[in-house]
């Protein structure tokens, strides 16, 4: 046995680490951008600036949420109306199951917990696509940054629209649409399958005429809701309603 041979094995072990610590260093990189973002510089996890555009709106959402936590309640009706009284008939109030959190932390700390916990989700969702792909360091350094800083989706989270985070669950979706035919999730380079380009076309077809029924549907439903919605709950005199707390309601 010479004595250059139990080098090799450190030396394999090194390469093996080289991509995991990549990895760890281009989560590190999202992590750090998502504090600085959320003004990491002035105090931690102190969260946005609550006072410009739509974060106002958003705290009060939160405080609603967290009064309800905190309370055991259900927020059926606020006090203050946001669009209107009715808490539950708002579309863009998070109901997601941490919100829990808000029991035991402020609102601007929970929205930074929520970004990155919805964050680090989006990456193992990246890390299965590589493995699906088998992408290498490189490409997938591109499609991090692509996920990790869109600029449009740093936008909207800019100016308070905090329910875009749903964002950082993509991958999981393209994930689906792509193993989901197949029924698992294997390697781009497992041997071919002869019949699986003709069930990926019909499952495209398929999804694509479901969409679009969907679509259609859901447009005919919004013409028919709107109507009912402006001849109910509008006054004579051209100003909304605001229906008081059904019996055994919570009020917030």
């Amino acid at each position: 046995m010479s004595a250059g041979e139990p080098a090799a094995p450190a030396g394999e072990r090194r390469r093996a680490l080289a991509p995991a610590l990549a990895l760890a260093f281009l989560y590190l990189t999202g992590v750090v951008h998502w504090l600085l973002f959320f003004n990491l510089a002035s105090a931690a996890f102190r969260g946005p600036s609550f006072s410009v555009e739509d974060w106002p709106k958003e705290y009060r959402y939160y405080s609603i949420l967290q009064q309800a936590v905190r309370g055991d309640r259900v927020p059926f009706y606020v006090s203050r109306p946001i669009h209107t009284r009715k808490f539950l008939a708002l579309p863009e109030v998070s109901w997601s199951p941490q919100l829990l959190l808000l029991r035991f932390m402020p609102v601007g700390a929970f929205v930074v917990a929520n970004t990155l916990l919805l964050y680090s989700a989006g990456f193992a969702g990246l890390l299965l696509i590589r493995r699906r792909y088998s992408l290498g360091l490189l490409p997938f350094a591109f499609l991090f940054a692509i996920f990790a800083f869109n600029g449009h989706v740093t936008a909207h989270l800019a100016v308070g629209h905090s329910m875009w985070v749903g964002y950082f669950l993509l991958p999981f979706v393209l994930l689906l649409l792509d193993v989901w035919p197949l029924g698992r999730l294997t390697p781009a380079s497992a041997p071919a399958d002869p019949g699986r380009s003709a069930r990926k076309s019909k499952s495209a077809a398929s999804w694509i005429a479901v969409s679009s029924r969907l679509c259609e549907r859901r447009t005919r439903f919004g013409l028919v809701s709107s109507g009912r919605t402006t001849s109910s709950s509008m006054h004579s005199n051209g100003t909304p309603s605001s229906t008081g707390p059904a019996g055994g309601s919570t009020a917030i």
